[in-house]
């Protein structure tokens, strides 16, 4: 339960970073358990959207109901409502997995660098990227959203 707490917290976070408001957000509390009875709409709706879905494990968070599954060997979280509505969801990928158009705006940008790690999020008709690249002296974090790249965070490496 602690490791679903944690993964729901950190794909709030990457929620967040989305975000262009520069005021402080307090977070709500949050309580997860492991869902028995999924709701006909909210398994519908998942099944439409996720036709290949494999390996799905539920969730309730709240009133909500937070599936984790794999989509194209990839892992995925996925919110809904318990009218079925999807609130989010958020594939976890590697460079192979990034579109290409994507790909190239970030190679292009960061040439030296290597991608570590990107994360897909989806939410209120917004398609967003955010790749972790790092390369020796330094970690980049850049976001990409409706072709325009941003670089989010630079932290040098410690020597």
């Amino acid at each position: 339960m602690k490791k679903a707490f944690l993964t729901l917290l950190s794909s709030c976070l990457f929620i967040l970073m989305m975000s262009t408001a520069s005021a402080q957000v307090v977070l709500p509390e949050v309580t997860i358990t492991s869902a028995k009875n999924i709701p006909d709409k909210v398994d519908k709706a998942f099944k439409s959207t996720f036709e290949n879905a494999q390996d799905p494990v539920w969730y309730q968070a709240n009133k909500n109901y937070l599936v984790k599954f794999l989509d194209n060997d990839m892992k995925n979280n996925a919110l809904f409502r318990k009218n079925g509505q999807m609130i989010y969801q958020i594939s976890y990928a590697y460079e192979k997995d990034i579109p290409e158009e994507v790909g190239n705006m970030v190679k292009d940008r960061y040439k030296d660098y290597n991608v570590v790690v990107a994360f897909n999020v989806k939410q209120d008709q917004r398609d967003v990227w955010i790749v972790n690249l790092e390369n020796e002296k330094t970690l980049v974090t850049a976001r990409v959203e409706d072709g325009v790249l941003n670089e989010a965070t630079r932290t040098k490496r410690a020597q």
